[in-house]
């Protein structure tokens, strides 16, 4: 058992980099389908900002492997994740993601739909809480 546990926070961190590395290539590229994690900005600019930024997280996790030795270096560039992933949840889901409510009435599938999407957001930045935490 003990042997799963050594590599459990590397693989993590690979899931995560590999992760945001697809997620920045798919805001960057319109064609590409972001399904649940779908930014819905109105202004352009911000599908480039937070693509370049997503893609910054993913190889700042990842190269962690092969170039950065000091694990400052990791633990930083899990914190960058996480600011702007906590920034990505604020934006999508509470300023211009609140879609279950209209005139002042709640659509319950709508705010179930809503949940699910917004734990699946929490357990990714818990992932990256776990990854920066383990390399304290």
């Amino acid at each position: 058992m003990s042997y799963y546990r050594a590599y459990s926070p590397g693989l993590l961190r690979l899931i995560l980099g590999a992760f945001f590395i697809l997620l920045g290539i798919a805001e960057l590229f319109p064609e590409i389908s972001e399904s649940i994690f779908a930014l819905n900005f109105s202004e352009n600019w911000l599908y480039i900002v937070f693509g370049v930024a997503e893609i910054l997280c993913g190889l700042l996790l990842l190269l962690g492997f092969v170039m950065f030795n000091d694990v400052r270096s990791v633990q930083w560039g899990s914190l960058i994740a996480f600011i702007f992933w906590v920034a990505r949840i604020v934006l999508t889901r509470f300023v211009w993601g609140l879609t279950f409510t209209a005139s002042g009435a709640i659509n319950w599938y709508r705010f179930i739909e809503w949940a699910m999407i917004f734990s699946v957001d929490i357990i990714i930045g818990f992932a990256i809480l776990t990854i920066m935490r383990r390399y304290e």
